[in-house]
């Protein structure tokens, strides 16, 4: 009997015996045998990642709720109650001003292009906001 590890990791089993038939049913019981104990270690090795994995996911689940209590007390303490909507809401004010402020400019700019020998006020320099 010889047990060998092939080229591309297979295991080759060789039995030797006098009877052909006894060497191939010893052949085949350690076939099945070593397919027993692959799908043994599979099974353990599957129990035991999926018991790590519960456990990260039970731990992330107290971080969350442990994240989400200090985010309310942060929020109860500073009066920022919506962060993402408050953040939402300013930043669209502040886009309407600057483009209340493009298309003013705009307007000036063509005011001054047709108008500015007629009109003394679009003779003055502007005072334009730097973006």
């Amino acid at each position: 009997m010889n047990f060998e590890v092939g080229s591309e990791g297979q295991l080759v089993i060789d039995v030797y015996d006098q009877d052909p038939q006894r060497a191939a049913d010893m052949a085949n019981f350690f076939v099945k045998d070593s397919q027993r104990n692959h799908s043994e270690l599979h099974v353990l090795n599957a129990r035991a990642n999926r018991q790590f994995i519960e456990k990260r996911y039970d731990k992330n689940l107290l971080d969350l709720r442990s994240a989400e209590d200090s985010l309310r007390a942060f929020q109860l303490k500073y009066g920022v109650v919506a962060l993402p909507e408050q953040l939402e809401a300013s930043i669209k004010a502040m886009a309407e001003i600057y483009g209340t402020l493009a298309v003013k400019e705009v307007e000036v700019d063509v005011l001054r292009s047709r108008w500015n020998h007629s009109i003394p006020a679009l003779l003055r320099p502007s005072s334009r906001s730097a973006h």
